[in-house]
């Protein structure tokens, strides 16, 4: 065995993470307290590895790659309550729902690319992506 991928830690470190659907990219999702949170792509056969800031949302909690491998899927946290975001591969953020004084977690799109299922707190949830 042997590591295929490491970051060094900054910030609040690197707390999530993500395969692409071919497998040659993993997404390494990073909170940062004062907003800044971005997405490290690292392309396992060369070592090469892009930011993704993101704009316009922080607090990012976890990510989840789109079946295409052209965007992805995160959650985020806010006093408000959670949020389900598409993360385009430069940055750009679009938010999809926000779930009121809730926890949301997990996103997970469906091999289509139609459906997102959401934990929100102690249920699930289906959103229809168009």
């Amino acid at each position: 065995m042997r590591d295929l991928a490491a970051l060094a830690d900054k910030g609040a470190g690197v707390t999530f993470w993500g395969v692409s659907p071919d497998g040659t990219t993993v997404a390494f999702g990073q909170f940062a307290w004062g907003g800044g949170d971005q997405v490290t792509l690292l392309r396992l056969a060369t070592g090469e590895k892009r930011i993704v800031q993101l704009k316009n949302f922080k607090n990012l909690s976890e990510i989840a790659w789109a079946p295409d491998g052209r965007s992805l899927f995160g959650t985020t946290g806010t006093l408000l309550g959670g949020q389900v975001l598409h993360i385009g591969l430069d940055g750009t953020t679009q938010l999809l729902h926000m779930f009121e004084s809730q926890i949301v977690g997990n996103p997970r799109p469906s091999p289509d690319g139609r459906l997102l299922l959401v934990g929100a707190t102690s249920n699930a949830w289906v959103l229809e992506l168009r």
